[in-house]
C-alpha cells in the first residue's frame, strides 16, 4: 500500500474493516435484495441501482464469517471493482481513515479459521489505528473471475451479463 492512501472503514461483527475510498461509489441504507435463484456462497442476491442491476456480494463469506440476515438498521456500500460494480452489506460506517496516520506493519498472521480470506486474499493488510486492528481489503477479491464463471456472470466489455437472471 502507498503512503497516505484513503480507506473508508466499516464494522462487521464489531471488527473494523477498510476499503480504498477511490473503490467507494457510495453508501446506502439497506434495500430490499432480490434473492440469486440458486443456493450460493458467494451472492446474496441482487439490487436494482437506478435501473442498474447490481450483485450483492456476501462480503461475509469471503471475510470467513457466520452468515447473518440483512438488518434494516445494515449499509450497502456499493463500490467499482476492475471489471464492475458491486454491493456488499456491512452492520455500521466508521469513517475514512488514513493509512499513513495508522502504526504500519503488515500482519501476516490469520488464524486457520480464515481459510477462506487466504484463499481469496481479501485482507491485503491489517494495520492499528488508535489501538484498534483495521483490516484493510481488496474489493477485486470479493468476486474473483472464478466466481463470476461459477455464477454464470459473463464479463463483457463495458457491460456484465447475468444469465438466467434478468
Amino acid at each position: 500500500m502507498s503512503l497516505e492512501q484513503k480507506y473508508l472503514t466499516f464494522y462487521i461483527d464489531q471488527e473494523l474493516y477498510g476499503v480504498p475510498i477511490v473503490s467507494v461509489e457510495k453508501v446506502i441504507r439497506a434495500v430490499e435484495v432480490i434473492k440469486y435463484p440458486e443456493d450460493t456462497e458467494i451472492l446474496k442476491g441482487f439490487i436494482n441501482m437506478a435501473g442498474h442491476i447490481l450483485p450483492v456480494v456476501n462480503i461475509r463469506n469471503c471475510l470467513g464469517l457466520e452468515e447473518k440476515e440483512i438488518d434494516i438498521d445494515d449499509r450497502l456500500i456499493i463500490l467499482k471493482t476492475g471489471f464492475l460494480k458491486i454491493a456488499v452489506v456491512v452492520d455500521e460506517i466508521y469513517g475514512i481513515v488514513t493509512s499513513g496516520e495508522a502504526s504500519s506493519g503488515l500482519n501476516k498472521t490469520f488464524s486457520s479459521d480464515n481459510k477462506i480470506v487466504l484463499k481469496k486474499g481479501c485482507i491485503s493488510q491489517i494495520e492499528n489505528f488508535n489501538g484498534t486492528s483495521v483490516k484493510f481489503c481488496d474489493p477485486d477479491k470479493f468476486l474473483t473471475d472464478q466466481d463470476l464463471a461459477q455464477l454464470g456472470i459473463e464479463k463483457n466489455i463495458g457491460e456484465t451479463v447475468f444469465h438466467d437472471f434478468i
